[in-house]
């Protein structure tokens, strides 16, 4: 019987880090830039709420979070930007110069899930606390509805009551 890493047995092969690519940290400088911007306009209220089980406007929400998130981790520009706010991905996409000698990304089809809890909307505008494991303590995000489906907007967090 083999055993694998946290089963008490020998530990599997170390996992290997992928190389932290210059589109990659500008992408998360314009996310922080957001979400600071977001908290110095906003003060420090939260309130709880749980995410619908239906096919709700929290729902969207939650599975839209979950597909930028996979975006994120397989440094996926296109689908990053897909799933933003025209305004948001075209500075996105005008901020980050592909390498093209940079090896490829590996690409993932799973992440652990991501939380989202606190939703709040307001009409088209909406904000969620999000939470990864990676992240502590949950951060806040903004969401705007445009042709019927929600998108990652920073600048529509404050709209949705945060």
């Amino acid at each position: 019987m083999q055993q694998g890493p946290g089963s008490g047995g020998v530990p599997g092969p170390p996992r290997r880090r992928r190389p932290v690519r210059p589109w990659a940290l500008v992408a998360a400088a314009v996310v922080a830039v957001a979400v600071l911007a977001f908290l110095a306009a906003r003060p420090d209220t939260v309130q709880g709420s749980a995410v619908a089980a239906d096919g709700s406007d929290d729902v969207q929400i939650s599975r839209l979070v979950q597909e930028f998130a996979l975006a994120v981790t397989n440094e996926d520009v296109e689908a990053i930007a897909g799933l933003m706010c025209p305004e948001e991905a075209q500075q996105l996409q005008d901020a980050v110069v592909p390498d093209p000698a940079a090896p490829a990304a590996e690409s993932v089809s799973e992440i652990e899930p991501v939380q989202v809890t606190d939703v709040r909307l307001a009409g088209d505008a909406a904000s969620a606390l999000v939470t990864s494991n990676e992240q502590v303590p949950p951060q806040p995000m903004g969401f705007q509805r445009l042709d019927g489906q929600w998108r990652v907007c920073a600048a529509a967090a404050g709209e949705g009551g945060r």
